[in-house]
């Protein structure tokens, strides 16, 4: 097949540059979905419960992981394909799911009274994320009232 070929000017035997690319981003496609299907139930002393989504790619080329707080109508699946890319560029995501948020152990006082119930349960939620990580910082992404929640989060 390959007589009168030169050795030199012969494809080397095994994958090509493009086959193993193109196994990498298989491998990275699978690992994410894998990791997309089973988010962590966490189930708190007071009974709330929520998920955390934690996508961790092979290769992060940021040790500071990334919230992802979405607006109102947000939820993980609805916003997959962003996250996806996110971590295709090597970002460790983490994305809270609590519609309704987590019983918060802010009180609604003076300090606080302009901030909403249903704002700072969702705020709990971030914040109950961050710790049960251990994480010192994190950067975040946030959409319309994610945007409120993850302000919220910073000022408590």
């Amino acid at each position: 097949m390959n007589e009168g070929i030169p050795n030199f000017a012969r494809p080397p035997i095994g994958q090509t540059e493009e086959e193993k690319i193109a196994e990498r981003e298989v491998l990275a496609k699978a690992r994410f979905d894998e990791q997309f299907e089973h988010p962590e139930n966490v189930i708190l002393e007071n009974g709330d419960t929520f998920f955390i989504y934690d996508l961790v790619p092979e290769k992060m080329t940021s040790e500071t992981p990334i919230i992802f707080c979405p607006g109102i109508m947000g939820d993980p699946y609805n916003g997959k394909e962003t996250v996806r890319v996110l971590y295709n560029q090597g970002r460790r995501v983490l994305w809270p799911d609590a519609p309704h948020g987590i019983q918060s152990s802010v009180k609604k006082d003076i300090e606080h009274a302009d901030m909403e119930e249903a704002e700072l349960k969702k705020s709990a939620a971030i914040l109950k994320t961050i710790e049960l990580k251990n994480f010192d910082k994190v950067d975040i992404i946030a959409h319309s009232e994610g945007g409120i929640n993850a302000t919220y989060s910073a000022t408590l």
